[in-house]
């Protein structure tokens, strides 16, 4: 899926976060222990223009 910067119009370019972990994930529920099951990893994605960023999850049917 292509995403796009709401003020410029123009295609968002993926990119990574650098860190320790190398991943970050976001949960659909709060985890009292490590579990896969509802969750997904994020990626940011930046507008080359202005410079805008936002996250999407990789696997937006981990939410349903």
């Amino acid at each position: 899926m292509e995403h796009h910067c709401p003020a410029c119009q123009i295609p968002l370019t993926r990119s990574v976060v650098l860190g320790i972990a190398g991943k970050f994930l976001v949960s659909k529920e709060p985890v009292h222990h490590l579990t896969l099951k509802g969750s997904s990893p994020i990626l940011p994605f930046v507008c080359s223009q202005c410079g805008l960023t936002q996250w999407y999850v990789d696997e937006p049917d981990q939410f349903q």
